[in-house]
């Protein structure tokens, strides 16, 4: 209860004495509740309308967005007009017309401006039209979405982990600082691995799509390779494309050019001479696709579903200009399935709830996975070490050493031209800790190949030579040919914990199969990464 006034108390100077944090979020989370409470009764209030006039005939009239200042008028006619077009008018019922308004705001909430609450409001023009009450004439309607802008700007500071590396990041965000959802990032880290890296980005949905986006960036990095490759990579560059997910199977379509400048620099005293004519700079001039289907239902931890990615990348040829010419290609597949398909029992004859082993074989996931890369030369000139595959790591072929295997020179990591990596995990429920927690015990069986083309059988005159001069069905029979022998192969066990960002792995594997000059290691390894073999 408030203290009581004084004769000669100052309202005006009691007001301005701040207030107990305490008593301020008190007062913050009262205010929540209550325009939470009223944003729950106006949506109670009008699907109750809906339902009792699902049928009537409408008509809408106009259609507002109150509260979205900073937004252009332009910008919101774009999303609004599916929801005016004439032929949807014509059949419009009350019911009909609100499944497309939620359609719309739904696709305003994928913009990411403004805060969930969106409250659409009806009413009948002002003045009311004569018309209105006339039999088998629709009802003509006034819409209003209220709506509340998120902030502008934000600066947000953190670590995050992935792939064999942490970072420290600040960065910089300007949100719908155009009127037209766009956003515009920069951002500044270091870790462990990149001792820095700086980077401005410009994303920004192209005809009010959340779908359709045009992107831009430019950048600058410099980062340490020499725990495996005795060097460090220097690369400033810029890429600009257009995305575009498709609206039923959200599959991503991904098309951009980048430009950038590389230089190997920085190496150590006992680098081998591989990576000393590896040295210098290099500019590459490419073209790049992407295509991405993902239907698991957990990015880290999938149950059931699959996913199945491809890029691919043209450099130099084509008037792309540049020093480096190369066709550059890369897929993944995963697919995820528990080892039985229900947890109920298949038996008529079963009692309802189903047994405690089948609950535990239904929440145990056989994962199987599958990568491959191709790196192939369009000149004699060899590939160049930046544009090279890795192959070995806790995110990669288990209970190898990071880059460990494929080509090496001494102790240096080369990068191979084509490779092959698969896996196979069972994830188990761990008992009493149960099936909805992020954490699973894992068995896996890793094996994968990784090679440099073999220039030595040709002629520096031959025509392969002046295509490429690189032997393309001989290097794929050395990865899954009847030649090949066995991959390079490990198997293990251990936990898996799934975080919201990154997946978290502390194995313990052996290698049962090893090629000479390969490193792999024996015991506990773990692993932090957000995207795993």
């Amino acid at each position: 209860m408030a203290a009581p006034l004084a004769a000669d108390d100052d309202v005006f100077e009691r007001l301005k004495l701040s207030a107990h944090p305490e008593v301020l979020r008190e007062r913050e989370a009262a205010v929540k509740e209550r325009v939470q409470a009223q944003y729950e009764r106006h949506q109670k209030r009008l699907a109750e309308l809906i339902q009792n006039n699902s049928t009537l005939p409408v008509h809408i009239h106009s259609v507002h967005v109150d509260g979205a200042k900073n937004t252009r008028r332009g910008f919101l006619r774009r999303v609004f007009e599916p929801v005016l077009s004439a032929e949807k008018q014509e059949s419009y019922t009350l019911e009909s017309a609100m499944r497309e308004l939620q359609k719309a705001t739904a696709r305003l909430h994928q913009f990411e401006i403004f805060h969930p609450n969106i409250t659409i409001s009806l009413d009948t023009p002002s003045p009311p039209s004569p018309l209105i009450g006339t039999p088998n004439l629709p009802t003509p309607l006034d819409v209003v979405l209220t709506v509340r802008e998120r902030s502008r700007l934000s600066l947000k500071s953190g670590t995050e982990f992935g792939n064999t590396e942490g970072t420290g990041y600040v960065t910089l965000s300007a949100r719908n600082l155009l009127g037209g959802a766009d956003l515009l990032s920069v951002s500044a880290s270091t870790g462990t691995r990149t001792r820095s890296a700086y980077d401005a980005s410009l994303t920004n949905p192209l005809f009010s799509n959340p779908d359709l986006n045009f992107f831009a960036a430019v950048y600058a990095n410099s980062r340490s390779n020499h725990d495996f490759a005795s060097h460090e990579e220097v690369s400033k560059g810029g890429r600009f494309g257009i995305s575009y997910v498709t609206p039923e199977s959200r599959d991503r379509h991904e098309l951009s050019y980048e430009g950038t400048w590389r230089q190997i620099t920085n190496l150590s005293k006992d680098a081998s001479l591989s990576i000393r004519n590896e040295a210098g700079d290099t500019t590459k001039s490419a073209i790049r696709y992407s295509f991405t289907r993902d239907w698991r239902d957990h990015p880290q931890l999938p149950s059931r579903g699959y996913l199945f990615r491809a890029v691919s990348e043209l450099a130099g040829k084509g008037g792309l200009g540049g020093d480096v010419f190369h066709l550059r290609a890369e897929t993944e597949t995963q697919f995820s399935v528990p080892l039985v398909p229900s947890a109920a029992s298949p038996s008529n004859d079963s009692p309802s709830s189903p047994s405690p082993l089948r609950t535990f074989l239904f929440n145990t996931t056989l994962i199987t996975s599958l990568r491959t890369g191709l790196l192939y030369p369009l000149t004699s000139a060899p590939s160049r070490l930046p544009d090279r595959f890795h192959l070995g790591g806790p995110t990669s072929v288990r209970n190898f050493r990071e880059c460990g295997m494929g080509p090496h020179d001494g102790n240096d990591a080369l990068g191979g031209d084509i490779y092959m990596a698969g896996s196979t995990s069972l994830l188990f429920p761990i008992p009493h800790v149960g099936a909805d927690k992020p954490i699973r015990i894992q068995t896996f069986i890793n094996a994968g190949r990784l090679l440099a083309w073999d220039r030595d059988d040709v002629g520096k005159e031959g025509e392969r030579a002046k295509e490429g001069g690189v032997d393309l069905a001989k290097a794929l029979r050395q990865v899954v040919g009847h030649g090949a022998g066995w991959p390079s192969t490990t198997v293990g066990i251990g936990l898996v914990y799934a975080h919201q960002v990154a997946r978290l792995e502390l194995n313990f594997g052996v290698p049962v199969v090893l090629r000479a000059g390969e490193r792999a290691r024996k015991g506990l390894q773990f692993g932090i990464g957000v995207s795993v073999l």
